[in-house]
């Protein structure tokens, strides 16, 4: 009986420290795929056993997805000083060839070939917002604001910007103060409110809502009338992500939302985007440390 009961009290060890192993490798893989570019280092990679295998190749492949989610964040930087030589090279052999006599034929084709320049250039210079916007964050003036004064003032701008558009704003009485750089809460603040526009119709609510709950400040905008693919909502702040058409009209590399994330990460704080409840739209919130 005595061997027995140490037979089961042994068994009963070796499974409660297997156990609490597993969940401790597995809390520490989840604390690091929330931060992809910057994982921690797991736990039990020096072991010897099966479990230390298995935090070893975990901490590899977290390596991996690390290296790819930083290429991805500086790729579109990247490709914009790399094009700028070649489009300029290429504009200015446009212009000689556009001052020398063509036929009506060869000034159609010339025209198209503009076009499609102004385009390229266009892009160029959306792909480079977010490298410059790095910099921005790091020299931008720092001070304690009012957010909702600051949100109120950027809503009439809209109105006056976006005439016949539904905007509302839903906003508090009390103050909602925030240590910001208001120049990038604001620059956060356009490209939602632009997603919103090209995303919703003419007839579609736009709102513009900020609440205060305990030290976090939530500023949120949501539009009627479209949905998000469930498939991306967790890549929609990644470089150069789109949920839009490829056939859709205007630019969209998918660069605003991601600079917004940088924006908040500048911050300390966190966005999410999400459905509203029975389908009536969609909701963008930017979650920011209150003063």
């Amino acid at each position: 009986l005595l061997l027995t009961l140490a037979l089961v009290a042994g068994l009963w060890f070796l499974a409660t420290r297997l156990s609490r192993r597993v969940q401790s490798l597995s809390g520490a893989v989840s604390e690091a795929m929330n931060d992809a570019a910057h994982p921690r280092n797991l736990p039990m990679t020096g072991d010897r056993d099966e479990l230390g295998e298995l935090a070893r190749n975990n901490a590899r492949l977290l390596r991996a997805v690390a290296d790819y989610t930083r290429y991805l964040r500086t790729l579109a930087g990247r490709l914009s000083h790399e094009l700028k030589t070649p489009l300029a090279i290429t504009r200015s052999s446009l212009d000689n060839l556009g001052s020398e006599p063509l036929g009506p034929g060869a000034t159609r084709y010339l025209d198209r070939a503009r076009e499609g320049v102004d385009r390229q250039t266009a892009i160029v210079r959306a792909m480079s917002e977010a490298s410059r916007l790095e910099a921005a964050v790091a020299s931008a003036d720092w001070e304690t604001v009012d957010l909702a004064a600051l949100v109120a003032a950027c809503v009439e701008g809209y109105r006056s910007v976006y005439p016949g558009r539904n905007l509302t704003a839903e906003l508090p009485e009390e103050q909602a103060r925030c240590h910001c750089a208001p120049d990038l809460v604001a620059q956060a603040l356009d490209k939602l409110v632009d997603n919103a526009i090209s995303l919703a119709g003419v007839d579609e609510r736009i709102t513009i809502g900020l609440t205060v709950k305990g030290n976090w400040l939530h500023l949120r905008v949501s539009n009627t009338g479209t949905q998000l693919p469930d498939t991306l909502q967790d890549q929609l702040f990644d470089s150069l992500v789109s949920v839009r058409d490829p056939g859709a009209e205007g630019l969209h590399l998918g660069l605003g939302l991601h600079i917004v994330r940088l924006v908040v990460e500048a911050h300390g704080g966190s966005v999410e985007a999400a459905n509203l409840p029975q389908g009536e739209g969609v909701v963008f919130t930017l979650h920011l440390p209150a003063s």
